[in-house]
C-alpha cells in the first residue's frame, strides 16, 4: 500500500509515531508528537499540513491529530515491516538484542509488502517481535492478548514477561542485560511508591527498578 502512495520515510515516520501516541495516550497533540520526534513544533505543523492534503490525517486548528482509515493503514504496514525485520535480524542473523529496534528503523521504510510477507511465512508467522510488541497481520489485524503492567504486581506475586520497551537504546540494554526480556518468569519481592523502586526475583536472580521503569513492562500474573 504504501508504494502506491509514494510516501517518502518521514512521512510513514510522522504515521508511525501519530500511531504511537495515539495508542500510548489515547490521543496525540502538535506538542507532544514534536516531543515524541524531537522535531520543532512548527515543522510537525507543516508536514500534518501535507498529510491531511493526502487524506491521511485529520486535524483542526488547536485540536488532536486523528489517522484516517488510510493513514492508520499505513501506520500498521510499517510497524509490521519493522517488527518484522526484528525479529529476522535476530532469528536468522543473531544480531545484538539492543540493536535491533535502530536496525529495523533503518529498513522498514525500504522493503517491500511481498519481502515483508515472506518474512513472515519464513518465521513461522510469528505473532510477537523480540520485545514482545505485537505483529500486524497483512490485513493490519494486531494478536490481542490481556495484560498488566509491572508496576500493578503486588508484593509475592508472580509473573510472566510479555514486554519491554524498545525505543530507548540504553533502557532496552539495561533491561537486557538483567535478564529482563519476554518470557522470562519472576517475582515481585518488594515495592514502595515512596522510594520509588521496585525489587524482583527474574529467575533467582534479584534486580531492582525504579517504578516509573516498571510501569513501561507489560506482563501477565502467574
Amino acid at each position: 500500500m504504501k508504494e502506491k502512495l509514494k510516501l517518502t520515510p518521514i512521512m510513514e515516520d510522522y504515521l508511525k509515531n501519530i500511531y504511537y501516541e495515539i495508542e500510548e495516550k489515547g490521543k496525540c497533540s502538535i506538542v507532544e508528537l514534536s516531543k515524541r520526534m524531537n522535531i520543532k513544533p512548527s515543522s510537525v505543523s507543516e508536514m500534518i499540513d501535507r498529510l491531511v492534503q493526502r487524506s491521511l490525517v485529520r486535524h483542526e486548528k488547536y485540536a488532536d491529530i486523528e489517522l484516517t482509515e488510510l493513514g492508520r493503514k499505513v501506520a500498521l504496514e510499517v510497524i509490521r515491516h519493522h517488527r518484522l525485520i526484528e525479529l529476522y535480524l535476530l532469528k536468522s542473523l543473531g544480531y545484538d538484542y539492543e540493536k535491533l529496534h535502530q536496525e529495523a528503523e533503518n529498513l522498514e521504510h525500504h522493503i517491500s509488502k511481498e519481502l515483508a510477507d515472506a518474512i513472515y511465512e519464513f518465521l513461522g508467522k510469528p505473532r510477537f517481535d523480540p520485545h514482545g510488541h505485537p505483529i500486524p497481520d497483512d490485513k493490519g489485524r494486531l494478536p490481542q492478548r490481556e495484560c498488566l503492567l509491572l508496576s500493578e504486581i503486588k508484593e509475592d506475586e508472580e509473573f510472566v514477561i510479555l514486554e519491554i520497551p524498545d525505543s530507548n537504546f540504553q533502557l532496552t540494554k539495561f533491561l537486557h542485560d538483567i535478564n529482563i526480556i519476554p518470557q522470562k518468569t519472576g517475582k515481585v519481592v518488594e515495592k514502595s511508591e515512596i522510594a520509588g523502586y521496585v525489587k524482583l526475583l527474574i529467575e533467582n536472580n534479584e534486580v531492582i527498578l525504579g517504578v516509573d521503569v516498571s510501569k513501561l513492562i507489560k506482563v501477565r500474573k502467574l
